[in-house]
């Protein structure tokens, strides 16, 4: 991700670059939003602690796995990353976050109740719940996020 920013950036460079994560990809984008000095960071339903989250995924993969065992670090048929499950993964994302600047907004459903946002982020909840059945497009939280980034793009992340 910081690759791909840097190289827009580089090719842009009057242009101010926003980052947005959905679910873990928000630990992701906490972490980069700080190395890039990003002015805007997005977390649609974020999962902020990696370690905990494929610790989960971990566990729902094996109970869904019934009929045979799994080799560990495996779930619903792919590796998990070994770099995003270590010791102190969410710690580094909490620093980001402390350290990031910029303006900050968290999109997120009524339930399943999450974790306080960062200092300083703004969050917006909307209706409904993200333990939906598979396939669900989730509307309500990818509308309102979309909404929330163009009228943020179009002032220009001040």
């Amino acid at each position: 991700m910081i690759r791909k920013v840097t190289a827009g950036k580089e090719r842009c460079p009057d242009r101010r670059w926003a980052l947005v994560g959905v679910r873990i990809g928000a630990a992701a984008a906490s972490v980069a939003a700080t190395t890039l000095d990003t002015p805007y960071l997005m977390l649609v339903q974020p999962e902020l602690d990696p370690a905990a989250y494929f610790d989960e995924v971990e566990r729902d993969g094996h109970r869904a796995h019934l009929d045979g065992e799994l080799p560990p670090n495996w779930a619903f048929g792919h590796a998990l990353p070994p770099a995003m499950r270590g010791v102190g993964t969410g710690d580094q994302v909490q620093a980001a976050l402390a350290a990031f600047r910029g303006k900050g907004t968290v999109v997120r459903y009524k339930t399943p109740r999450a974790t306080p946002p960062p200092d300083g982020m703004e969050t917006v909840v909307v209706p409904g719940d993200w333990d939906r059945p598979p396939l669900a497009d989730h509307r309500p939280l990818r509308l309102t996020a979309l909404r929330r980034l163009r009228r943020a793009s179009r002032r220009g992340f001040d």
